[in-house]
């Protein structure tokens, strides 16, 4: 199961988050055997994120989390899809769009482990 939460320090209407849910599903399936029907989201905007103490510039933090692992190529290309997003959804550009990634080990739904 795949998880991605995105935070920013910039609104998110309604309208805008379930433009980024739609494309966050597009986005997931970029790595080998994931889809969207597993995947869970969280958009939150009006964030209280900084970077070197400046909060008036436009940032955004993703966080990607996958059981098991995939490729180089497979990150990069979600990373780029991502930054690319923002940019376009949000208005947010690239030099303010950073991405985490988390490998899960265990993912428990449903009373067991996948």
């Amino acid at each position: 199961m795949p998880y991605i939460r995105v935070r920013c320090n910039r609104p998110l209407d309604d309208k805008t988050v379930v433009e980024l849910q739609k494309e966050l599903g597009k986005t997931i399936e970029l790595f080998p055997g994931k889809t969207e029907r597993w995947l869970m989201t969280d958009c939150e905007g009006d964030c209280a994120l900084s970077l070197a103490g400046k909060s008036d510039v436009p940032l955004a933090m993703i966080e990607v989390e996958l059981l098991g692992n995939s490729t180089p190529d497979a990150f990069a290309a979600v990373t780029q899809n991502l930054t690319d997003l923002m940019e376009r959804v949000v208005g947010i550009p690239g030099t303010g769009v950073y991405v985490k990634y988390e490998n899960i080990e265990y993912w428990g739904w449903n009373g067991a482990n996948f």
